[in-house]
């Protein structure tokens, strides 16, 4: 139940607003009109990122392996070294130094491609147009104004 006071502020309330249209409505005031009001959505591209396991193979190239060659001139030397002189005279040494690079030199070891594959992480990238904002432009008493906001 509304005490009197409340009632009576009520009233003059109501008779305010009353009074405040009628008022606007006979054109006794202007309000404030926007000319040529433009709305308009923006929009932007943004990029999906989406992880994929690849296989990615190449070819490398590869020495051939001299190693058994040399190995085997050093050996070679060595006996012949040590059946020459004694063994104080270093010989043996000396032969399978000698052995080693002739067995090198001789080798007939080529070199040559292997494939040699690796998994690597990519990324498939996929472009999506996503709402951005909106713009409204409007026109007050010949000056423009322009207001972003979000839906």
């Amino acid at each position: 139940m509304m005490t009197m006071k409340e009632k009576c502020l009520r009233g003059i309330s109501i008779g305010l607003i009353t009074g405040i249209i009628v008022y606007i409505l006979k054109g006794c005031i202007s309000p404030a009109v926007a000319a040529d009001l433009n709305v308009t959505d923006q929009y932007k591209t943004i990029i999906n990122q989406k992880p994929y396991h690849a296989e990615v193979c190449y070819q490398q190239q590869v020495g051939g392996d001299r190693t058994l060659d040399t190995l085997t001139g050093a050996i070679i030397g060595g006996v012949i070294g040590h059946q020459i002189g004694s063994d104080r005279s270093g010989n043996r040494n000396v032969g399978a130094i000698l052995g080693g690079i002739i067995g090198n030199n001789n080798s007939k070891a080529t070199g040559g491609y292997r494939t040699v594959c690796k998994e690597e992480l990519r990324w498939k990238e996929t472009p999506q147009t996503v709402y951005s904002h909106s713009v409204v432009r409007f026109q007050h008493e010949g000056r423009w104004y322009s207001v972003n906001f979000q839906k």
